[in-house]
């Protein structure tokens, strides 16, 4: 029975700090919305196309990269007597060996992307200002 006043008190809680954020946001939107500049194209449903084609994509190259490294990762694992852990170290260096190089592109095509803008300034390699 205590447990249930336990999460009614959490719920109560949650409605209190999420109430008003939500209220505000929307009249945050609202405002924009109507001050928005013509030229502006509201966000629409299908620009989340590239997102799925990059999802699948980065989905794929995790999957070849686990049948590609693994056989070449298993004889050079530190661990040569228990399989089990052999085989979960290779596994686990596979993974951190794809998470490496998803997160490398990612920051370099961050960095690209943010290079020519007003908001990179010359230390980190782009055009803008330290202030912006």
């Amino acid at each position: 029975m205590q447990i249930q006043y336990l999460f009614l008190l959490i719920g109560i809680i949650l409605i209190l700090i999420f109430g008003p954020f939500t209220y505000f946001t929307y009249q945050m939107v609202t405002e924009f919305v109507a001050n928005k500049p013509p030229s502006y194209r509201w966000p629409q449903f299908s620009d989340f196309w590239f997102t799925g084609v990059t999802t699948v994509l980065c989905l794929v190259v995790e999957k070849v990269m686990n049948v590609l490294l693994y056989p070449l990762y298993y004889p050079i694992c530190k661990e040569k007597f228990d399989e089990k852990i052999r085989e979960t170290r290779t596994k686990k260096a596979v993974t951190n060996i794809f998470k490496f190089t998803y997160y490398s592109i990612a920051a370099y095509a961050g960095w690209i992307t943010l290079k020519d803008t007003h908001i990179l300034p010359p230390m980190l390699g782009g055009r803008g200002s330290f202030y912006n």
